[in-house]
């Protein structure tokens, strides 16, 4: 039997764990290995991009339009991931010991001493950004989904745009954010490994961050153990900034709680 293709997609990223690798290597049949070859044909086509630089002034703005929105309160939310980190990964120690970060997935809720020197690190556009703004990695594997979130899936269309640019960083739980867009069609998509779950009535909420704008709902998802895809929900602007807050079910119209990842495009 065929496999899930995002099980396909983990195996061509390398995310399996060992003996995850050998029971699929097992169980493989001739079009899960076939889906896996195109895969992996993708992931050398996107090895020869260009990383792209951001706009300077993009990154401020980002931080102005989401430091300006009223903060929830710690009773109505928790934090669970800290800022992403450039090349390398930064474990929530050193993180702690940088900056008052969003480390975590611990039970205790952060007191309003904790809190406010938060809201003043995130504040401070140069401290997070230096973090934020990742190196661009390209994804060593093609990506494919096998859970449609739109018709046609752009997941597979950013995979096979001759113009797709990925970005790569790493969480303090250790899991792992790739961003994937094409300025051509408009489209982008997040795909996660092990992204944390978040306590009952939250979830996880995308927003784009152009430079001369509001932040604008770019769709809700949930977290999981595997691979957590999310296709951002409207059109990428090139240039636009791209978000990741934690909200109340059913999301919200302007971000409430600090990102806790910002890419730029």
């Amino acid at each position: 039997m065929m496999k899930h293709r995002e099980d396909i997609a983990a195996r061509a990223l390398d995310a399996l764990e060992t003996e995850e690798r050998r029971r699929f290597d097992a169980e493989a049949d001739e079009a899960t290995l076939a889906e896996l070859a195109d895969m992996q044909q993708t992931a050398a086509a996107l090895a020869d991009a260009v990383a792209v630089a951001p706009p300077a002034d993009l990154r401020a703005r980002i931080f102005e339009q989401v430091a300006a929105t009223e903060q929830l309160t710690a009773e109505e939310t928790t934090p669970v991931l800290a800022a992403v980190e450039s090349d390398d990964t930064v474990d929530a120690e050193t993180l702690d010991d940088r900056e008052p970060a969003l480390v975590g997935g611990g039970s205790t809720v952060a007191g309003p001493r904790e809190l406010a020197a938060r809201r003043r690190w995130f504040q401070r556009p140069g401290s997070l950004l230096g973090a934020a703004a990742a190196a661009v990695v390209l994804l060593v594997g093609g990506i494919g989904i096998g859970q449609a979130i739109r018709t046609p899936d752009p997941v597979s269309a950013l995979v096979h745009a001759a113009d797709v640019r990925t970005q790569t960083a790493s969480l303090a739980d250790g899991s792992r954010a790739t961003l994937m867009w094409s300025d051509e069609q408009g489209e982008a998509a997040f795909v996660f490994q092990g992204l944390s779950q978040l306590e009952a009535e939250q979830v996880y909420q995308a927003w784009f961050m152009p430079a001369d704008g509001d932040p604008i709902p770019a769709g809700t998802f949930a977290g999981g153990d595997g691979s957590v895809v999310h296709a951002l929900d409207g059109t990428l602007e090139e240039g636009d900034g791209v978000a990741i807050t934690v909200e109340p079910e059913g999301g919200s119209e302007q971000p409430t709680t600090q990102p806790l990842l910002v890419m730029l495009t």
